[in-house]
């Protein structure tokens, strides 16, 4: 999974490699101790680690849990730099009951709720740590209470349904289609029917954001106004380059890296920096370069590819073959580009 990828990634971006493996030989045999509190009569269930000065909260994904999603950080980060907070989000794991509220504004309650928690553990501020939808929650936070984040990092995050992220959503509701490794540790948190269950819930609810425009915190980018690195996995299948583009275009002072899976290792890196006028224009235009020559669409934009021409009615069926096959070929390169 490109999550589980970007993950290990993020740890090293947060410690080098040489502290990893003293603090992991360090850290092996300290316990860690997990809690449970009663927030507005929701349970969330958390772990925190660490004496740092800087605060980190850790935020998964769909039906993620502590374990599931943050486990490299909570073992692996310098709990003498940092205290790390981990949470199952409401209705997530052990931070039941209630269960998991699926209507439209739920990334919207979540964040509510892990302003709560940290104003329990004492927390003021904090940077945040946001993989898939811990990510929107992540946005969330920092929009609207951008007092008491520091910074975030956010990976396999979108702000908006588009119909290229729509086509998914009754896919990814069938456990048929989910691989082994994802599946079988969630069946024994939520049983078969339990996951299920709360899979067919928060597909109905991304229909119901999609159906009502599809936004989902777009409108709320601008009022970001902390440090942010926005990570994408190159070959995520359910999350199209245009979302982290869309981070990166209205999150001010944001960066982004677009790292591409091959081999089993992370080795393509695009590092984009958003684009503030003529005193970046020609760095900026250089790294979209790059950007496009690496997914080879920057001769779409440059007109030296273009779409192929009509073969005309007296064309031979080969012909028409060849040119139907430019024509997709085109088709997509040109989609690929306009979304770069």
């Amino acid at each position: 999974m490109i999550g589980s990828k970007v993950s290990k990634f993020v740890v090293r971006m947060c410690s080098t490699a040489a502290e990893d493996l003293r603090i992991a030989n360090v850290l092996s045999d300290i316990p860690t101790k997990e809690h449970k509190i009663d927030v507005d009569g929701q349970t969330l269930h958390y772990i925190k680690v660490g004496k740092g000065p800087k605060h980190i909260l850790c935020l998964p994904g769909m039906v993620g849990t502590i374990w599931s999603d943050f486990k490299p950080q909570i073992d692996r980060l310098d709990r003498s730099k940092f205290t790390v907070v981990a949470w199952d989000p409401p209705g997530y794991g052990e931070s039941r009951p209630k269960d998991k509220q699926l209507d439209p504004d739920f990334y919207d309650v979540d964040a509510t709720y892990a302003k709560k928690l940290m104003e329990v553990l004492g927390i003021p501020k904090y940077s945040l740590l946001g993989w898939s939808d811990g990510g929107v929650t992540g946005l969330f936070l920092a929009a609207k209470y951008p007092m008491n984040v520091e910074k975030m990092v956010v990976w396999g995050t979108g702000t908006y349904i588009s119909p290229f992220e729509y086509k998914f959503i009754d896919s990814i509701k069938d456990l048929s289609t989910w691989s082994p490794e994802m599946l079988e540790p969630l069946i024994e948190i939520y049983t078969k029917q339990g996951l299920e269950d709360i899979m067919k819930r928060y597909s109905d609810a991304l229909k119901m954001m999609y159906e009502r425009g599809g936004d989902i915190c777009s409108d709320l980018l601008q009022e970001i106004h902390c440090p942010t690195f926005i990570l994408h996995g190159d070959k995520d299948p359910l999350l199209a380059l245009h979302q982290p583009m869309n981070l990166l275009n209205n999150i001010k002072g944001s960066n982004a890296e677009t790292r591409e899976e091959r081999n089993n290792d992370m080795e393509f890196k695009a590092h984009i920096a958003k684009l503030e006028g003529a005193s970046n224009w020609t760095k900026w235009r250089r790294q979209i370069e790059l950007l496009l020559r690496h997914h080879e669409v920057l001769e779409v934009t440059t007109g030296e590819i273009q779409s192929p021409g009509d073969p005309g009615d007296i064309a031979t069926p080969e012909a028409i073959i060849q040119f139907n096959a430019d024509l997709k070929r085109f088709k997509k390169l040109d989609a690929l580009a306009q979304l770069i």
